[in-house]
């Protein structure tokens, strides 16, 4: 189902969420950063879920000080790091972020998925992001990206888990929306 909503109605979609349901948020570029903070607020201090945050688009150190500035609470978050290695020599390990070389080596960015989805204990109450299947988009062919989608949103089916898919407006032709409404249980554009 795809439906247009304003950016006062994200709340309202985000409580509405049950386990095992994945939502495509395609955003205006413009409307980017406040409507992200809204839905990372919104799940993550509203509904009070853990999760998974796989980050194509911000590097970890650059996302965990947006975060902290927004306050939103970072300590029951794993993060999965596709792009700091490959802006930066210079990565900081920490416990609870797995860096993979690339936006591109999507095999290794799906280990690290099963790895870290594999390792939680409770299933009831968790998430998972993909802040940007646009970036995706950008470093892999299409039919690559599409794959790599419906293996995550399979995954999230097995494992119960609410999905947030997120993508810019106009960065995402219609085969790929129309493939993303296929796996997706809600189509949301703001």
């Amino acid at each position: 189902m795809r439906k247009k909503v304003k950016e006062s109605q994200i709340n309202n979609v985000l409580k509405s969420l049950g386990s095992n349901k994945v939502v495509l948020f395609i955003i205006d570029p413009k409307k980017y950063q406040s409507i992200h903070v809204k839905i990372l607020k919104g799940i993550i201090k509203i509904k009070k879920f853990s999760g998974i945050y796989i980050t194509v688009n911000k590097p970890y150190d650059a996302l965990i000080e947006y975060l902290k500035k927004n306050k939103i609470p970072t300590e029951n978050i794993f993060f999965i790091d596709a792009i700091s290695k490959s802006v930066s020599q210079e990565i900081r390990l920490t416990e609870n972020c797995l860096f993979i070389p690339s936006p591109s080596h999507l095999t290794d960015l799906g280990i690290a998925l099963t790895q870290a989805l594999e390792s939680m204990k409770e299933k009831k109450s968790k998430f998972l992001i993909l802040d940007s299947i646009s970036t995706l988009l950008i470093y892999n062919d299409f039919e690559t990206v599409a794959k790599f989608v419906h293996f995550i949103v399979s995954r999230l089916r097995i494992f119960e888990l609410i999905g947030l898919i997120i993508s810019v407006e106009k960065l995402l032709d219609e085969r790929m929306i129309n493939i993303l409404m296929e796996m997706c249980d809600e189509v949301i554009e703001i």
